[in-house]
């Protein structure tokens, strides 16, 4: 069973956590104003509409990722290495 679904908008990064200790124990943790809170909401409703239910067992995933060619990769000669 297959299922496709896009996600709107340019991918965010996962955002390395950060530590705090509170008494004897450390706690990591993603500020709360980091885009990836919203990147992530906008996958799950975009996998909530397309009928994507949570597994029951072993999955496979394919990610296509489009991104737009940066300006700074072509020069006079053409393509950089």
């Amino acid at each position: 069973m297959a299922i496709t679904f896009s996600v709107p908008g340019d991918p965010v990064p996962q955002p390395r956590p950060r530590i705090t200790v509170r008494g004897k124990h450390g706690h990591a943790y993603v500020p709360s104003d980091h885009p990836i809170h919203a990147y992530r909401q906008a996958v799950a409703v975009a996998a909530r509409a397309a009928g994507v239910r949570q597994a029951t067992g072993p999955v496979s995933v394919i990610v296509d990722a489009v991104f737009a060619r940066p300006k700074s990769h072509l020069n006079k000669s053409g393509v950089k290495p």
